[in-house]
């Protein structure tokens, strides 16, 4: 109610469930708003963002939306000379600034999951547990395949790093092609990058050549590729109470 005018906070209470029913009993949450529902990621983005331009108008600090001060959901970008001010503010509005992932200051900043070492990014693979299924499968191959260009596209621009990049070049296509070989044969289907890890990343002429995956469009002038996505499937559980479904959903 502090933070949004009046009636934005009428129509978001209007479309949240202030409180669950335990045993006959009614209980209140404690958030307003919680991870998984509609539009927690929108409000928190709209709050921070109002926030970190607030810092910065006070301060006098110029910025610009998209390159000095950006917000996605809880990651804020924002100029380090505002990351004081800006750390005071949330606290007071009851927010808790993660000081093991923000950076006020040095040669390297995190955002999104993404690691940048003196505006280069250095993000590795992060192999957190084993790889069972197809998707998480292409995923990995994915993430060595960009790590692998992102290396060669360094060492083009910097004759220094040529030697240590072709030995790391050969260590990463060796990666990339064990593990596609342990995909079977018939899920390996190929596809462009920017439209997600349903599919192995690769160029449209290696595509063209592997045969059925890529193929020209007969009605129109396209190029059509397969790309696999995780369904939901519903099964039968036992009967648990409605609070262990709400503990479900807030904590998943």
């Amino acid at each position: 109610m502090d933070l949004l005018p009046f009636p934005w906070f009428e129509a978001l209470d209007c479309a949240r469930s202030p409180s669950y029913e335990y045993d006959g009993k009614w209980t209140s949450f404690q958030k307003f708003t919680s991870m998984g529902n509609a539009y927690t990621f929108e409000l928190e983005t709209l709050i921070f963002y109002a926030l970190a331009c607030a810092c910065c108008e006070v301060l006098g600090i110029e910025y610009r939306t998209g390159e000095s001060l950006s917000v996605y959901g809880d990651d804020v970008i924002i100029p380090s000379s505002a990351y004081d001010l800006f750390s005071e503010v949330t606290v007071a509005c009851g927010f808790t600034v993660n000081t093991e992932k923000s950076f006020r200051e040095g040669p390297f900043f995190e955002s999104c999951g993404c690691d940048y070492f003196l505006g280069t990014l250095v993000r590795p693979y992060l192999l957190k547990k084993r790889i069972n299924t197809l998707l998480p499968a292409f995923y990995a191959a994915n993430t060595i395949y960009r790590i692998r260009r992102r290396v060669l596209s360094t060492a083009r621009k910097s004759s220094s790093t040529r030697d240590s990049s072709a030995l790391t070049d050969m260590r990463l296509s060796a990666a990339h092609r064990r593990l596609v070989s342990k995909i079977p044969a018939r899920f390996r289907v190929l596809g462009p990058e920017g439209y997600g890890d349903g599919h192995l990343i690769s160029a449209l002429d290696s595509a063209m050549i592997s045969g059925s995956t890529v193929h020209r469009h007969r009605q129109y002038d396209a190029w059509v590729y397969q790309s696999y996505a995780e369904v939901a499937s519903r099964i039968s559980l036992p009967s648990y109470p409605s609070a262990y479904a709400l503990f479900s959903q807030c904590n998943g």
